[in-house]
């Protein structure tokens, strides 16, 4: 039974029938709809699991289906990630939806609300004045604020951060689970006299005072601080666990006489008064100080541990419903069990009994007295036993003739050997059809083992469908290794051969599993054979492996050679990153699973490797692939081989193929009409111009980009989850039967239309097509990444997808853009359009910005606090405008590395003008200043100081300009060596030149636009008219 089961209490309060959108009045005097609303992180268009109960109508947005509000739980279909429900909502529940906020502030009327397993942060409870039942374990809530959830009956607050939690106000508590949160150490119940379950477990509780709660009937308070308890008072307490208390010394029980459940384990208890406790079923008292136990009183006792290591006797007489007996690890010299028939599983495991009588149990199923002194044990009445374990005792013999149900047996260290233990393995029970019963009946790592099984032994047992081990010491984590038999020779038939470029002295790492004794020939050290990697010191760059290889891992060792012809049993092989150019598997039939990549392998032989399941030959220079033999391959990893051709159609289990290159080779159609089980499938850049995947129905997978197909049928992708089909020759794409899609690329095709109106879960989109003229969102609404660049689509339309967090329309031709209402957009690129307005006041969590090349004239982002990256060169912000610019930068720390890029000072287009003085306040904010500076430091930019502003202008003898009006070209006479600046009416410096030793400069003006200019020379500036 478990432990502390509390039952959920059903709400009592009644309410009045009301309408959907009736107003009520909250607690902060303002009136709205009453409604639920909830963030969740599952995917748009896939299942969700919810429960309403409600007085009237209830309706919800972002939901495809209607509510059914019967307090049953409905599986409903989301539409969006923000899901909010109208109505008077008595009951809800949104257990384990991966729900990040929950929000029932505007439902007054709630009285049950179960939001556990999520990843709530906050919980604002305020307005739920009618709350009875709360269940919002395993958050992530640090606050949890009930003062005005006076009628609350049963909350459970587990699995949280909770280091506070007022339950004064509730004086109707009747279930309190609040264990598991850590930091929690204090909780004051003097108010909650109706409490009947208490759950305190997994805190940092040092006291804890339950006086005034007389009616509790269940208290947990395991893995605490506590020293004492008082359960005086409770005098109704059933269930009692006060388990890892490591400093409680003592607990009176004597009082609570209808206790039926008593855990104390791992405490410093030393003795136990149960005589007042007669209804106790049961009790676990293992790891104590507790020296003698006195039993004789309950016999109601159903459950038993008291592993205890001073424990000398015990006395179970009159314990005679007794099922489960766990006394190991004491010093128990008899055991007594005649008068505990019904005893189901019993461990006395490390005691020192020399006989143990088990005749009396006809129910015995378990059966552990490993480690005792028995010399025999007789088993005949003990039918349906399914699993032994008496090892590390005196035994000479033992059958199990009588017991056609063990599948389990541990019996190694003991004396059985000759014609017993022959005896006890023609004994085994046949195992069932299809299964292996394991037995391990040797430990050839224990000085004191005197068993003995031979080969033809183990043969026997094998023919019983009985996998035979050495406990070897807890080898392989206590799994053991295959055993032979005693007589089988040290070292078994069976060699592997390795070269390596490696040089003597360097060492090498090698994993290696077998059966038997291994050997290594060529290495400084003894061979360990385990599922843990060793290193080695060469002796010879040539090494052998001698014995049974079962399983061997030698990656990256410089390895030029393999052989492995003979080493028939090996099961498993790694040998990737060497320089192995041929690897011959045709002697290893029992191969299952094959790494061999990253060696420059011209040639792999596969002829008869029936067994195989996974292959990953990735990144190798193979030509072919023979998977003739292969019919049981699931897994196949080739990519970037040189392969001309892959026939797979003798495999029908296979599940996963990755044939992709990185450079684009060619090769033959694959046919996989023969792979219906294929769920995912990578080809791309293999010069592919067909692909044929109509019988491949359960496919979730399909990349297939970067080759010549045409046509691409995807009709029965009912589970595809992503398409990577981009750089085809794609002139139509069909995708509205995959319902499930979540991920397309389809960009660099010859797409002229897309219809993406069926699929409801698609999450991102990248479909950069030239030919793409339009594209309709509305199907989408979970759409949270969006690529359409280089796309003419003039327009675009984002206002049924609101969850976008990502947007890139670079060069899409589009004069307008609303994203104002993407609330969770952190990074927007519009760049090479003709945006003139672009509002970002609803995007608070933008973090990048890349609009540049627009014809904005403004730019404000007070609101975006978050953005760290901006490039907005070759707009027309200037003047005042660029100032309000820059004041709006939110102000940042240097570590953040803000950088705003925005001026191209060679570009002709640029036209926004950014003055000294802007440069400067931009830095006081830590934002760096950039000039793109026509892709300087491969488009990093360079820092910029900012343009001076001009002076005033006024009539001057010292400088003298001809023509002006100009049209190509201009002459400067002034001062010898002396500095000019050319620059535009809004003081955008456009030239600078120094004269010469005469005094003179020709400036070049055949880029300018026709205008009015200003030449500055030292103070003087002078006006000049550019035709």
């Amino acid at each position: 039974m478990s432990l502390f089961a509390f039952a959920s209490m059903k709400a009592e309060a009644s309410m009045k029938p009301s309408q959907l959108g009736s107003k009520v009045e909250l607690r902060d005097g303002n009136t709205q709809t009453p409604a639920i609303s909830f963030r969740t992180t599952t995917r748009v268009g896939y299942p969700i699991t919810l429960m309403f109960e409600a007085e009237g109508e209830v309706k919800a947005d972002g939901l495809k289906e209607a509510i059914v509000a019967d307090g049953k739980e409905q599986i409903y279909t989301l539409l969006s990630p923000e899901v909010k429900i109208y109505g008077n909502i008595r009951s809800f529940s949104c257990v384990e939806d991966k729900v990040v906020s929950l929000d029932v502030s505007n439902c007054p009327s709630l009285e049950v609300l179960y939001c556990s397993d999520n990843r709530i942060e906050k919980l604002d409870l305020k307005n739920n004045k009618k709350l009875t039942n709360l269940g919002c374990g395993y958050n992530s809530l640090n606050v949890l604020n009930l003062s005005n959830n006076v009628d609350l009956k049963e909350l459970k607050c587990q699995g949280n951060y909770i280091a506070n939690l007022d339950v004064t106000k509730n004086k109707e508590l009747r279930v309190l689970d609040c264990s598991s949160n850590y930091y929690l150490y204090m909780l004051d119940l003097k108010n909650n006299p109706e409490l009947t379950s208490l759950n305190i477990k997994d805190n940092k509780f040092n006291a804890i005072d339950l006086k005034a709660n007389t009616k509790l009937l269940e208290f947990n308070c395991e893995s605490n601080l506590l020293k004492e308890i008082d359960l005086k008072a409770n005098v109704a307490l059933k269930s009692f666990s006060c388990a890892r208390n490591e400093d409680l010394k003592k607990i009176d029980v004597k009082a609570n006489k209808d206790l039926e459940i008593l855990d104390c384990f791992n405490t410093r208890i030393s003795s136990l008064d149960l005589s007042e406790n007669k209804n106790l079923r049961y009790l676990s008292c293992s790891a104590t100080s507790i020296e003698t136990i006195d039993l004789k009183q309950n016999t109601e006792l159903t459950d038993l541990s008291c592993s205890i290591k001073n424990l000398k006797s015990l006395d179970l007489s009159k314990n005679t419903l007794l099922k489960r007996l766990n006394c190991k690890n004491g010093q128990l010299e008899s055991l007594l069990l005649s008068q505990n028939p019904k005893l189901e599983h019993l461990e006395c495991t490390n005691n020192r009994l020399a006989s143990l009588d088990v005749s009396m149990l006809k129910e015995l199923t378990y059966l552990d007295f490993s480690g005792n002194n028995l010399s025999e044990i007789d088993l005949t009445q003990n039918a349906k036993l399914d699993t032994l374990k008496c090892s590390e005792n005196q035994l000479t013999k033992l059958s199990l003739a009588e017991n056609p149900d063990v599948r389990l047996l541990i019996c190694y260290s003991n004396k059985i050997k000759g014609n017993e233990m022959t005896s006890l393995i023609e004994s085994l029970p046949i195992a069932k059809v299809g299964e292996w019963n394991r037995i391990e009946v040797i430990d050839t790592k224990d000085e004191k083992e005197e068993n003995y099984c031979s080969m033809s032994d183990v043969a026997k047992a094998t023919t019983s469908g009985w996998k035979v081990f050495d406990y070897e010491r807890f080898a392989n984590g206590g799994k053991g290794i295959p055993f032979r038999g005693n007589d089988a020779p040290a070292i078994g038939e069976g060699m592997i051969k390795i070269t390596t470029a490696k040089e003597v002295g360097q060492k090498i790492n090698l994993t290696i599993q077998g059966i038997g004794t291994i050997a290594i020939e060529g290495v400084k050290e003894e061979a360990q054979y385990d599922k843990w990697e060793h290193e080695y010191t060469l002796e010879k760059q040539e090494i052998m492996i001698k014995g049974i290889v079962t399983r061997l891992v030698c990656d990256d060792n410089a390895i030029k050679m393999i052989d492995l012809s003979e080493a028939p049993d090996i099961e498993e092989l790694s040998c990737s990153k060497n320089r192995i150019s041929k690897l011959d598997l045709s002697n290893n039939r029992n191969l299952v699973s094959l790494k061999f990549t990253n060696n420059a392998a011209t040639d792999l032989i596969l002829a008869y490797n029936e067994a195989l399941e996974y292959i990953d030959c990735s990144d190798n220079n193979l030509v072919s692939l023979n998977l003739t033999q292969a019919a049981k391959l699931k897994v196949l990893k080739a990519k970037n081989n040189l392969l001309a051709g892959l026939n797979v159609s003798f495999c029908p289990d296979l599940e996963v193929l990755d044939c992709s290159s990185y450079d684009s080779h060619t090769m033959s159609p694959l046919d996989l009409s023969h792979n219906p089980n294929l769920r995912w499938l990578d080809c791309s850049e293999t010069g592919l111009t067909e692909l044929n995947v109509s019988k491949n129905s359960l496919l979730e997978y399909l990349a297939c980009h970067t080759n010549k197909l045409d046509e691409l049928d995807l009709s029965n992708k009912p589970v595809l989850d992503s398409l990577i089909c981009y750089f085809n020759n794609l002139s139509q794409l069909d995708v509205s039967t995959c319902g499930k899609l979540y991920f397309m690329d389809c960009s660099g095709n010859k797409l002229t239309n897309l219809d993406v109106l069926q699929n409801i879960c698609l999450g991102e989109l990248r479909c950069s097509n030239k030919g793409l003229n339009s594209l309709n969102l509305s199907g989408n609404p979970g759409l949270i990444v969006l690529s359409c660049k280089n796309s003419p689509l003039k327009t675009l339309d984002l206002s049924k997808t609101p969850w976008i967090r990502s947007l890139d329309c670079t060069n899409t031709g589009i004069d307008k853009l609303d994203v104002k209402h993407l609330k969770d957009l952190s990074e927007l690129v519009c760049k090479r359009n003709s945006i003139s307005e672009l509002d970002l006041s609803g995007n608070l969590k933008l973090d990048t910005l890349d609009c540049y090349s627009n014809k904005l004239s403004a730019l404000d982002l007070s609101a975006n606090k978050a953005v760290k990256y901006i490039r907005c060169y070759e707009n027309q912000i200037e003047g005042s405008q660029m100032s309000k610019l820059i004041a709006s930068l939110p102000n940042r720390a240097s570590a953040d590395n803000a950088r705003i890029m925005l001026i191209d000072t060679e570009s002709q287009e640029e036209k926004n003008v950014c003055y000294i003085e802007d440069v400067t306040a931009a830095k006081k904010k830590a934002w760096r200043v950039l000039d793109y500076k026509n892709f300087a430091n491969n488009g990093e930019g360079v820092d910029y100081e900012g343009s001076e502003k001009a002076v005033c202008v006024h009539p001057s003898v010292q400088v003298r300009l001809f023509p002006n009006p100009a049209k190509d070209f201009l002459w400067i006479e002034a001062s010898a060596e002396e500095n000019v600046y050319l620059y535009s009416l809004s003081g955008q410096l456009l030239f600078s030149a120094v004269t010469d030793s005469d005094g003179r400069v020709q400036l070049n003006l055949t880029s300018l636009s026709a205008g009015l200019y200003v030449i500055k020379v030292g103070k003087t500036a002078v006006q000049v008219v550019v035709e």
